[in-house]
């Protein structure tokens, strides 16, 4: 009897699990088990950038003095996010004016190059930067816009960027933009002045139409040849400090420039030179009174004079006694 009922047992299982089969045959498939015949792929681009930022300033030198309105600044940068160039300007009377001329513009971390040119003279730049674009790829920014400071007076350009850890890098370079300036050489006692300046009405952007050279000594009185004016073309003026009776020391020579108003432009230039007047030479008159002036001598001549009587007196005299002498022996 236990055998039927395993028998039974054993041969209901296997309809069951028939049936179950047959059962799951016919069902429809799930839409999350049907075949996709495309295939997608997830592209990941992986891009170091360096921990070390670098900025960088060129095309003007610092300190550098010039009279050109015209200038250009080239800055190199690289591993920085974002750059900012600012130009500060301050004026004769002290006044200081200072802007952004890229205000924190997106660089992406490229080794790139940006050209910022300046007009001075009539206070507008513009520039180009690059800037990374994705894939590898750069491209190139313009503008242009106007300055809020500018004309004669003192510059400082800074550029400036953060690296992707926060590190920042800056440069930095200070110029001055004057209508004149003037340089010395000299030739014995004479004295070469070379000017330097962008006259009105010529290829360059100044405002100059003469210039007013003075030369003055150590105590700030007027000396030589002062005043004298120039006028465009004319850059050069020589003189002979000797022809002026001038000693020896430290001179100073201003040039200032005037526009074609009779207007002084910015404040005078200035730079010293140092003269060496000559000497007049003592004639070698020679001789025991070659060293002795005028009073000595006459007293060492009057003094031989007075020695030569007392000498020859004494003389005759000795020679008149000894005469008597031997007559009275006689």
């Amino acid at each position: 009897m236990k055998k039927t009922h395993k028998k039974i047992l054993g041969l209901f299982g296997l309809v069951l699990v028939v049936a179950v089969t047959v059962f799951a045959a016919f069902l429809p498939a799930p839409k999350t088990q049907a075949v996709d015949t495309t295939t997608v792929t997830d592209t990941i681009s992986v891009r170091v950038v360096g921990s070390t930022p670098v900025v960088n300033l060129s095309g003007i030198t610092p300190g550098a003095v010039v009279t050109s309105g015209s200038q250009e600044v080239d800055i190199t940068y690289e591993n920085i996010e974002k750059l900012l160039a600012t130009l500060k300007f301050t004026d004769v009377n002290g006044n200081v004016t200072e802007q952004n001329l890229l205000d924190n513009v997106f660089v992406g971390y490229i080794a790139g190059v940006s050209d910022i040119s300046l007009d001075l003279a009539n206070g507008t730049y513009s520039y180009t930067y690059q800037y990374y674009v994705g894939g590898g790829g750069t491209a190139t920014a313009t503008g242009s816009g106007d300055l809020l400071g500018y004309g004669y007076g003192q510059y400082v350009f800074t550029a400036s960027g953060d690296s992707i850890e926060g590190v920042p890098a800056e440069s930095s370079v200070n110029f001055s933009y004057v209508p004149v300036t003037a340089s010395v050489t000299q030739d014995g006692s004479k004295v070469s002045i070379d000017l330097d300046y962008d006259e009105t009405g010529g290829t360059g952007t100044g405002q100059v139409d003469k210039v007013v050279i003075n030369i003055y000594d150590k105590s700030g009185n007027p000396v030589g040849p002062s005043p004298v004016t120039m006028t465009p073309p004319n850059a050069n003026y020589t003189f002979d400090m000797s022809d002026y009776g001038l000693p020896s020391g430290t001179y100073t020579v201003s040039v200032q420039a005037y526009d074609v108003n009779g207007v002084k432009l910015y404040k005078p230039f200035e730079v010293q030179f140092y003269y060496e007047a000559r000497r007049t030479p003592v004639p070698d008159t020679g001789g025991v009174m070659g060293n002795l002036n005028i009073a000595k001598t006459d007293y060492i001549i009057t003094g031989l004079i007075i020695f030569s009587i007392v000498g020859i007196s004494g003389a005759v005299f000795i020679s008149r006694h000894d005469k008597k002498t031997g007559n009275r022996r006689k």
